[in-house]
């Protein structure tokens, strides 16, 4: 018969089944985590230069895992603090530059510089579109360019490096599922206060005696 809309509709013979079973699936969305070790990422000194800039020295590392389902890491934003050693803020665009992030060993991204001002000093990858993949634990280093020690970047200076997704006013990642929708990521990243000299003291523990020996 013909139904209202014009349609031709056929009854089923009678000595046919017809009784289909259709089964759909849903997708798990991805449960991403950020985390670190905080033994790796402690504080420490770093070695400055009071007449060069200091290349590639690493400054925070963490690793990344998306459960359930694989994730897209779109975007990320590093925030820098420091403090001068009269415990001042630290003007971070004299002391940071050149800031770059690595996977494997390769780097990922492009060099990037600090924006921001006291209090809210960051740097940010964009359109980094790299693949999470399901239940594997993914390691990052990031690295930067100690600017040479100056007045306004004097000796004795510490800078600290953090990513901070329990912040949920503004989250430091932006991550997607395979629709393209944001993911909320849960945890933090944070690197130990980097105190920068022009000669570090290294310190070799010898029986319950301390021997300090300068390091050029």
């Amino acid at each position: 018969f013909t139904d209202a809309v014009g349609l031709n509709v056929y009854a089923p013979d009678k000595d046919t089944d017809a009784t289909e079973t259709f089964k759909t699936t849903s997708s798990t969305p991805a449960d991403v985590t950020l985390s670190y070790d905080s033994n790796v990422n402690g504080n420490r000194m770093i070695d400055g230069d009071k007449d060069n800039s200091t290349s590639d020295v690493e400054v925070l590392r963490f690793t990344l895992e998306a459960e359930d389902n694989e994730a897209l890491l779109k975007d990320l934003k590093i925030r820098i603090e420091g403090k001068k050693p009269n415990n001042t803020n630290l003007d971070i665009s004299k002391a940071v530059s050149n800031v770059k992030l690595y996977k494997d060993g390769k780097q990922i991204g492009g060099s990037e510089s600090v924006e921001g001002n006291t209090g809210n000093y960051y740097v940010t990858f964009k359109d980094l579109d790299l693949t999470l993949p399901e239940d594997e634990e993914l390691e990052f280093v990031v690295k930067a360019q100690i600017n040479r020690l100056s007045t306004d970047f004097p000796e004795g200076s510490y800078i600290k490096f953090t990513i901070d997704c329990d912040d949920n006013e503004d989250e430091d990642l932006l991550v997607e599922n395979n629709a393209g929708d944001t993911i909320n990521v849960d945890g933090k990243a944070e690197g130990g206060q980097l105190y920068v000299y022009d000669k570090a003291i290294a310190v070799n523990l010898i029986s319950t005696d301390a021997k300090r020996t300068s390091v050029a």
